[in-house]
C-alpha cells in the first residue's frame, strides 16, 4: 500500500503541486480582500438566514472574522 501511495505521488507530484500553489494564492487573495467586504457580506448573510444549512455547513455562517470568512469561501471553492 505504501509503495502505492510513493508510486501515485511521483507520478502526480506536478499536479498536486500546482493545486497546492493554486489555494495557497486564492487564500491569500481572499485574505487581502477581506477588509472592503467585511461589513457587506455580514449584511448579507444576516438577511439571508442561515442558508449554507441546506447545502452541508453545520453551524452558524458568520463573516465577522477572517476564519468564517476563509470557511465559507474555501467551501464554495469545493463546492
Amino acid at each position: 500500500m505504501l509503495n502505492i501511495l510513493k508510486r501515485e505521488l511521483s507520478l502526480r507530484k506536478n499536479s498536486l503541486l500546482i493545486f497546492m500553489l493554486l489555494i495557497f494564492f486564492l487564500a491569500i487573495l481572499y485574505t487581502t480582500i477581506y477588509p472592503s467586504l467585511q461589513i457587506q457580506a455580514t449584511k448579507l448573510i444576516s438577511s439571508l438566514g442561515n442558508v449554507y444549512k441546506d447545502v452541508g455547513v453545520e453551524g452558524r455562517v458568520s463573516f465577522s472574522n477572517l476564519e468564517g470568512f476563509m470557511a465559507v469561501e474555501m467551501f464554495a471553492v469545493t463546492w
